[in-house]
């Protein structure tokens, strides 16, 4: 049998705590007959194991249920919705090097409110997500290239990644070539352009002038247990507008490096560290933004996990001085490391973070983050994970640049090999410049999910 073609690992988080009890059900009625296979075996196993050997099929449906609470930082504007999500996955191996990936998704949004209803990152039915040929793909394979509609995901995702959160996600039409010029060492070199999920069109396609270029390397014998991770991107976009209010054309360019390593008598850590120049318009770009990361597992049969962070994102001093200051971190997992409310990303940002994981049992995961947030330049505005304004600063400046705090708790509960669920709740506790700036009411976010493969 060969082994089965897959996309990658998917990234289930998600939905809340009316339906707690509904997921405690089903984890127990799992866990009092473990060996059904129906939760062991995905239900297409059962086909793969009567077709022929170049032809691999596999999928996953994942529904969550969110609440927001106080949107807008208004007390009483409250949302609450399902997403549901349905991947098919179709792989064909033409030879051992040669394999031809297609994958359909369908993404779907009941109860999301009317102004929501064409928002791409909610709902898009019956689409393309990703149909790619790849010559290459094994580990010792010195080159691979890879041509078609695929995920682009490099490092810790803090500028590149699928960003599977999301309910549709992210993909790009692509050209990448993987270079592994000795076992330690291997560089990505590609040209893309990211898809626009736009719900209504029969198969979405990216943004007309919208490119994204770049180079990622990982150098794995250089510093023991390390990996140094060097990078260059180049992305475009037409008829975007200046600080002048110009029309013209974008080029941007990020450039830098990440250093992770692991298992170091329990210790982890990671230093990213971006420059960023080019052309906005008529304007100049000139941003640069930093992360540093440590933790430390400790022996336990729970393996339990500390952790602290400091991220720093340039923001821009005068809006009107044809200087774009303001760090862009391109397409990220932002999800991950600012805060499950979504509220805060990583341009004019200075943020804290500290964090405690732990496993208590072989079917529960349980993790809790404190956030604490300001502003990096009181001249600019408050950004989301988007880079979309979360609220903007008055023009003659903030007066306090302290944002606020926010605490998160998960939990992941992987039921069986093809069935987990989960869920969690954030709060932001507005501090100074969202009292002054907003109502200031506390803004709540929470969710609770199911996901199967099948």
């Amino acid at each position: 049998m060969m082994k089965r073609i897959t996309p990658g690992s998917i990234f289930i988080r998600p939905m809340r705590s009316a339906a707690f009890a509904a997921v405690l059900t089903v984890t127990a009625a799992v866990g009092s007959n473990a060996q059904s296979s129906v939760f062991d075996v995905p239900a297409l196993g059962h086909i793969n194991d009567r077709t022929p050997d170049w032809l691999t099929l596999s999928g996953e449906f994942r529904v969550r249920y969110e609440n927001r609470q106080g949107l807008g930082f208004i007390s009483g504007n409250d949302d609450a919705y399902a997403l549901a999500r349905t991947r098919l996955n179709i792989g064909i191996r033409f030879a051992p090097v040669v394999q031809l990936f297609v994958q359909a998704q369908d993404s779907r949004a009941p109860g999301i409110r009317p102004g929501l209803t064409h928002n791409g990152v909610y709902r898009d039915e019956a689409d393309l997500r990703q149909a790619y040929l790849r010559v290459g793909g094994i580990e010792t394979s010195p080159v691979t290239l890879t041509v078609g509609r695929q995920l682009l995901l490099f490092g810790d995702q803090r500028l590149v990644g699928p960003l599977d959160w999301t309910n549709t996600a992210r993909t790009w039409d692509a050209v990448r070539l993987e270079l592994r010029p000795t076992s330690g060492m291997k560089f990505d070199v590609f040209s893309s352009a990211v898809v626009a999920n736009r719900p209504g069109y029969q198969i979405n396609r990216p943004v007309d002038g919208t490119n994204f270029h770049g180079v990622y390397g990982a150098i794995g014998s250089v510093i023991p247990k390390s990996t140094i991770e060097p990078f260059v991107f180049w992305r475009t976009a037409s008829s975007v507008i200046g600080e002048d209010g110009t029309a013209g054309d974008m080029d941007k360019f990020s450039a830098g490096v990440r250093i992770a390593g692991s298992g170091l008598s329990g210790v982890d850590y990671s230093a990213t560290f971006v420059d960023q120049w080019g052309d906005y318009a008529s304007s100049d770009v000139d941003a640069w933004a930093y992360s540093l990361a440590m933790g430390y597992t400790f022996v336990s049969d729970i393996t339990p996990r500390a952790y602290v962070e400091y991220n720093f994102g340039s923001g821009d001093t005068d809006r009107t001085d044809g200087r774009i200051g303001g760090f862009d971190d391109a397409y990220p997992t932002a999800h991950l490391y600012y805060g499950y409310n979504d509220l805060v990303g990583w341009r004019n940002l200075q943020n804290v973070r500290l964090g405690f994981s732990a496993k208590p049992h072989s079917r529960l995961s349980v993790q809790v983050d404190y956030h604490a947030f300001w502003l990096a330049n009181g001249n600019d505005n408050l950004y989301n994970v988007a880079g979309g304004i979360t609220t903007s600063t008055p023009p003659t400046g903030a007066t306090d640049d302290r944002v606020g705090d926010e605490l998160d708790v998960t939990f992941n509960v992987p039921i069986s090999s093809t069935l987990s669920a989960g869920g969690g709740v954030g709060h932001m506790f507005p501090g100074p410049f969202l009292e002054s700036n907003t109502l200031g009411a506390g803004n709540t976010f929470s969710f609770l999910f199911i996901g199967y493969k099948f």
